[in-house]
């Protein structure tokens, strides 16, 4: 697993799930990229259709949103939530999509 983040001091929603990784225990590589730079918008669309940070990547799929990643996190580890099925977590992140009107929150390559 890849863990997109931008710069952690300037941006709490990349902290999130960073923290919740660490804790948790969970092996994963981090790429930050520098919010504000140049060429970072694009460096971010590259792993977030959304160009939004952080972004978890896990093999094809990508879950953005910070709460989502925690979710799905929980949902392939049974801890910290009730764990139900990957496609049980796509429906969560769908509406959380429709309702904060960003898009989809996971995408599959």
């Amino acid at each position: 697993m890849k863990l997109i983040v931008g710069n952690k001091n300037y941006s709490s929603w990349s902290l999130r799930p960073w923290l919740a990784m660490k804790v948790a225990g969970i092996a994963f590589s981090e790429q930050r990229i520098p919010l504000y730079g140049p060429g970072s918008k694009e460096q971010i669309l590259a792993f977030s259709p959304a160009g939004k940070v952080p972004c978890l990547i896990d093999g094809s799929l990508a879950v953005w949103d910070s709460l989502s990643i925690c979710e799905y996190l929980a949902d392939i580890s049974g801890s910290s939530y009730p764990t139900s099925t990957c496609g049980g977590t796509r429906g969560i992140i769908t509406h959380r999509s429709i309702r904060s009107r960003s898009g989809p929150e996971t995408r599959e390559a």
